[in-house]
């Protein structure tokens, strides 16, 4: 029973993240505000990472660094098969507080400098 809830869980947020993405991107589209459809793409590939890492310390019982979310963790499963790029065409960053209970995912956005007005974050948890 667990293993059934862990696969769904697990193939159902990423794809859940990606359609909600593709319909976005649709009707930014149509609007043919390219800055908003590039931001709107920043903020799904950023909150489907924040659930790959939710998933990563639920199993693991501990935060993730970006690279560990594609290798094999618990049951051989890994949570994505490779690490986006933001739509800029960079990575995105990972930084962990202190004590390493709070994580951070972020992209440095148009001007492709971090720690600027125009970067997009997400927080965990």
């Amino acid at each position: 029973m667990i293993f059934r809830i862990t696969w769904w869980f697990v193939a159902t947020v990423p794809i859940t993240s990606l359609l909600l993405a593709g319909l976005s991107c649709l009707a930014n589209h149509r609007s043919g505000d390219r800055r908003e459809l590039l931001e709107a793409k920043g903020r799904y590939d950023l909150q489907a990472l924040v659930d790959c890492i939710r998933m990563f310390r639920w199993r693991e019982s501990r935060l993730p660094e970006l690279e560990e979310l594609t290798s094999s963790i618990a049951h051989g499963e890994r949570l994505l098969d490779r690490l986006p790029l933001d739509p800029w065409g960079r990575e995105y960053r990972l930084m962990k507080n202190g004590d390493g209970s709070t994580v951070i995912v972020s992209s440095a956005g148009a001007d492709g400098t971090f720690d600027t007005a125009d970067d997009l974050r997400r927080h965990h948890p």
